[in-house]
């Protein structure tokens, strides 16, 4: 399975490891050319947590998300509330129908929905959740610390029927 991480911080450093851990094709997708570059060029995460520490492989960290998007089954927004919509500018033509798309962070998906109604038209789920599964903190490009694991996380699912 492909996942497309939009962002770069501590959260979607720890969702990427994560689901590298699980065996996924994992491609993050940065703001800057620099710091794709940077990312690239490690070639995997380094993660630290309560379940071990370890290194996975990370398929690519690229800037185009058009592309990134396109290739992938599950689609994680995983920056701050106010970068949703910049981010979305970027991605949205490249999503196509049957893709999931994860909104992590502020309930943002039902606003997103009202404000681009051709995601639903393409008959893509939104899924949100209020916070990341992961606490965790970045400290330097390419590494993660997650500190645990939330238990429940409150989510709502805004399915492609």
């Amino acid at each position: 399975m492909n996942i497309t991480v939009l962002g770069t911080g501590s959260v979607a450093h720890s969702l990427a490891a994560q689901a590298a851990r699980k065996g996924m094709q994992v491609t993050l997708v940065a703001r800057t050319p620099e710091q794709a570059a940077r990312l690239s060029a490690l070639k995997s995460l380094a993660y630290n947590s309560p379940d071990g520490d370890g290194d996975v492989a990370m398929s690519a960290a690229v800037m185009d998300a058009g592309r990134a998007v396109a290739d992938a089954s599950i689609v994680i927004l995983a920056v701050p509330a106010y970068g949703h919509e910049p981010w979305l500018a970027r991605a949205e033509a490249a999503l196509q129908s049957g893709q999931a798309l994860v909104v992590i962070g502020s309930f943002g998906g039902l606003r997103i929905l009202h404000r681009r109604p051709g995601l639903r038209a393409r008959r893509i789920s939104v899924v949100e959740v209020s916070t990341s599964p992961f606490p965790c903190r970045s400290f330097a490009p390419g590494t993660v610390t997650l500190y645990g694991r939330r238990p429940s996380l409150p989510a709502a699912i805004y399915a492609d029927r």
